[in-house]
């Protein structure tokens, strides 16, 4: 016991053993800084890599300007919750996004990145709310989106109507092309128990017909794919999906009906 306790003292003398976060979100988040002009951001308060280590990344306390602005939540040495939205972002979206795998909740909305969306997304297995809303991000959906948040923890509201999870995949207002993927409705996130789901592609270029396979989503709350270039008939069975409140799909090309709530 006597040999233990001088370790024991040394140990809590040097301070904490293990980083704030992961090395490997360390260099995720100076490469997301250095792709998205980090220096030119609204707010970069914290965003230090001259002098920083991972030890140093902590949460943002907006009310004493302490921590990394954007950074809301660390769990277990990795980033959670990445929310810099209108804070003047710009270039193509950086591949380090999805080396961030740790995170349940992702906000770049407002800005001004490029690029597309790569087949990494599907690493984000966490994720619960998705928000790229808002840039002017190009080219097709990647199919690997149905692994988005795959093994993301959700639950429903309590009897009292409180609580519960607000699962969000807002990709509106961008310059996307092709086709929903086709595999849309077999996206376990979407499937997930929650207090509500919404799905947004809305006022991109979306060309094709809604998938059939929408149908499988029966805990859908909201569906808006509005101003695109979607053709074809709307599946009868969208309309009928038992949780669904809210459907846009005006200004596009479908033909017959097109059903809105």
């Amino acid at each position: 016991m006597k040999q233990i306790l001088p370790i024991l003292t040394a140990l809590l003398l040097c301070g904490p053993i293990s980083a704030q976060i992961s090395t490997a979100d360390f260099e995720a988040l100076r490469a997301i800084y250095e792709a998205t002009g980090g220096a030119g951001w609204t707010n970069n308060t914290g965003w230090d890599f001259k002098n920083a280590t991972a030890d140093d990344v902590k949460p943002y306390n907006a009310q004493e300007g302490t921590g990394w602005f954007g950074i809301n939540e660390i769990r277990k040495g990795r980033v959670s919750k990445l929310e810099l939205p209108a804070n003047g972002l710009t270039g193509e979206l950086p591949e380090a996004i999805y080396a961030l795998d740790g995170m349940r909740t992702l906000n770049l909305s407002g800005n001004g990145l490029t690029g597309s969306l790569s087949p990494e997304i599907g690493r984000l297995k966490l994720i619960s709310s998705l928000n790229l809303s808002n840039n002017r991000l190009t080219g097709e959906i990647p199919g690997e989106l149905i692994f988005l948040g795959a093994e993301a923890r959700t639950s429903k509201p309590r009897e009292d109507g409180k609580g519960g999870n607000e699962i969000k995949i807002l990709l509106n207002k961008n310059q996307l092309t092709g086709p929903i993927p086709a595999a849309i409705g077999d996206m376990a996130l979407l499937a997930k128990p929650a207090k509500s789901i919404s799905l947004d592609l809305s006022y991109n270029r979306l060309t094709g017909e809604i998938p059939a396979s929408v149908a499988q989503l029966t805990e859908l709350t909201a569906f808006k794919a509005a101003g695109n270039r979607l053709t074809g008939a709307v599946p009868a069975a969208l309309e009928s999906l038992p949780r669904l409140k809210y459907l846009r799909l005006e200004k596009n090309a479908f033909t017959g009906a097109v059903p809105r709530k």
